[in-house]
């Protein structure tokens, strides 16, 4: 019997190699496995592990289409799935709440003025502020406190929002300045378009946001909020480093350029919870009614009913509703078993993971108080 390989070992491995190579084999054997076993249980490939399936580091942002795909649903989830609708109110009613205001705050010394000169700079201050943010929509519909609760609530659905800053020239504002939000959906690269990533150009170096490429919007009253295949390219900043284009996302990793949505991690949580609600209600009504199933025993008897009988048989059912069978058929009762007591519980516990997603107990979920 060939011996095993003894390199590294202590005398006492080569001593029980010398007597039983075949127990000196699997320690080495168990020895190699305990060194191959790591500090982190999470890192372990065992069979029940097996299945957890992960990806390189190395990829930072989404593919393009993960994004498009993201976006879609929970858009979908908040225009028809309450629970997610009433999360969405909720985190832009505790965090925007009437709208953030800002409050000036000068030091006279530093400026080396008075207190009583550094008091009237901040009044004057606030004062334009209050002037200007009854007319920061340029599209003349929303204050500046109404367009900081849509940019919220877009990036908790879409994961981020783009604000232009144009200078608008219109005698009705105190300033020239002006804020417009763009959908992310509008953002993307044009065919052919290198160095952009899913419509953010970047630099070659440190990878910042040097230009934006958005679609322009249909003029036409009919499909205004459809963008066509038409880009426009947005400098990040102009030439005296003031942002032309402000790109509000949660950034969650290192070289990130584009958002992901607040429920990406929920999504199927959410859908599922939906299905179950339906899945429960629908159980439900069909036990209010006493569903019938109707069996044909001899098809052959329909041949023998009289002229002008009714050939349409009755498949709606209403309370109170009288059965009619036809010769050869006889009724079976339908019973669908209900969930059960464990739809409230089991609702109570995928509620409270999806509130942990977001980050609002299960009492301000529900708007327990």
């Amino acid at each position: 019997m060939a011996r095993p390989n003894l390199a590294g070992t202590t005398r006492l491995d080569r001593f029980i190699a010398y007597v039983n190579p075949a127990w000196a084999a699997r320690r080495q054997t168990a020895r190699l496995r305990f060194e191959m076993a790591g500090q982190f249980r999470g890192a372990e490939t065992t069979r029940l592990l097996q299945d957890w399936v992960t990806q390189s580091l190395g990829i930072v942002n989404p593919r393009p289409w993960e994004l498009e795909t993201l976006r879609e649903r929970s858009q979908e989830l908040n225009r028809n799935n309450p629970i997610a609708s009433g999360i969405t109110d909720t985190l832009v009613t505790n965090v925007i709440g009437p709208g953030l205001q800002p409050q000036s705050r000068l030091r006279a010394k530093e400026l080396g003025i008075s207190d009583e000169e550094a008091q009237a700079l901040r009044r004057q201050a606030e004062n334009i502020f209050d002037l200007w943010q009854k007319k920061a929509d340029a599209s003349n519909r929303l204050n500046f406190a109404g367009l900081q609760a849509l940019a919220f609530r877009k990036i908790v659905e879409d994961g981020e929002i783009l604000a232009n800053l144009p200078m608008l020239d219109d005698a009705t504002r105190p300033l020239r300045r002006a804020v417009e939000l763009i959908e992310a959906d509008r953002l993307g690269t044009p065919f052919g378009r290198k160095g952009v990533y899913d419509g953010v150009e970047v630099g070659d170096e440190r990878k910042e946001p040097q230009k934006y490429w958005i679609r322009k919007a249909n003029a036409t009253s009919n499909d205004y909020e459809m963008p066509r295949r038409e880009w426009s390219g947005i400098p990040a900043r102009d030439s005296r480093g003031r942002p032309l284009i402000l790109h509000n996302y949660l950034l969650k990793r290192p070289g990130q350029i584009r958002g992901i949505p607040f429920f990406a991690p929920a999504l199927t949580y959410f859908k599922h919870t939906g299905d179950y609600m339906s899945a429960a209600v629908v159980t439900a009504k069909m036990a209010a009614f006493i569903s019938l199933v109707i069996i044909q025993n001899d098809p052959g008897q329909n041949l023998l009913r009289p002229p002008g009988a009714d050939d349409k048989p009755q498949e709606i059912w209403e309370p109170g509703s009288m059965l009619r069978l036809q010769p050869g058929e006889s009724a079976s009762l339908l019973d669908p078993k209900g969930i059960g007591d464990n739809f409230g519980k089991v609702m109570e516990t995928g509620l409270r993971i999806l509130g942990a997603n977001c980050g609002l107990p299960y009492e301000l979920l529900l708007k327990d108080f």
